[in-house]
């Protein structure tokens, strides 16, 4: 059930997500992914150093295992990586964030 997404992912950013799925699998949460991506409008005209520490914060507020599972910082330059693709940083973050579900979605799959 939910929305229905897509996104392109290079193949170069692949191993990204594999290992965020990695880290969902051993117990890090993603509510602070589903919290970005419901502010995505509000954030999608702020300059890319705002939308990188909104990352951050995010993750630094998330329960325990998720900030030493996905270190904030690590997060917050991987999109930094990934939007050079885009016209937009606004439309690099919802995609980025569409990563991020997808991993946890894996994550959440693979044992069923």
């Amino acid at each position: 059930s939910g929305e229905h997404t897509s996104v392109v992912c290079p193949w170069a950013f692949v191993p990204t997500v594999d290992h965020w799925a990695q880290q969902f699998r051993s117990g890090a949460s993603d509510r602070w992914a589903y919290h970005l991506y419901r502010e995505r409008s509000a954030l999608a005209d702020l300059p890319v150093e705002a939308m990188q520490a909104e990352i951050r914060r995010q993750i630094k507020r998330a329960e325990e295992p998720t900030p030493r599972l996905l270190p904030p910082a690590s997060i917050a330059e991987a999109f930094e990586s990934f939007r050079s693709r885009f016209d937009t940083a606004g439309a690099a973050l919802a995609s980025f964030l569409t990563l991020c579900h997808t991993a946890s979605f894996l994550a959440r799959g693979r044992d069923r």
